[in-house]
């Protein structure tokens, strides 16, 4: 990288930093639930309550260490990140097994 090279704007970071923890904590547990709300013996603002320090927690942390790290590690990391939660996304939306109905042998 040159010196010309404008940094990576904070909008960027802070999408990199909140879009992953997002959906691993948030979106997927949700959707596991609506799918077996029947079976679960507590309501979905339990975990939501639960979820969303979390999420601001790792998201914080994220923001944090790409905000301080090398300009290099942070061309590098941002992307990845974005890549990590838009996957994990699509994984989740798209590539289901069983309708997101837990069957007794995957792991949570």
């Amino acid at each position: 990288m040159d010196a010309q090279t404008p940094a990576r704007p904070a909008s960027h970071i802070a999408l990199a930093a909140l879009l992953a923890p997002s959906v691993v904590l948030v979106f997927v547990p949700t959707e596991l639930y609506v799918a077996n709300s029947p079976f679960l013996g507590f309501p979905l603002v339990t975990h939501l309550l639960l979820a969303l320090p979390a999420v601001l927690i790792a998201a914080a942390c994220l923001f944090i260490a790409l905000r301080f790290a090398p300009r290099r590690a942070v061309d590098v990391a941002t992307p990845a990140l974005i890549a990590a939660g838009l996957t994990a996304w699509a994984l989740a939306t798209f590539l289901r097994d069983g309708g997101g109905r837990l069957l007794g042998r995957q792991f949570i």
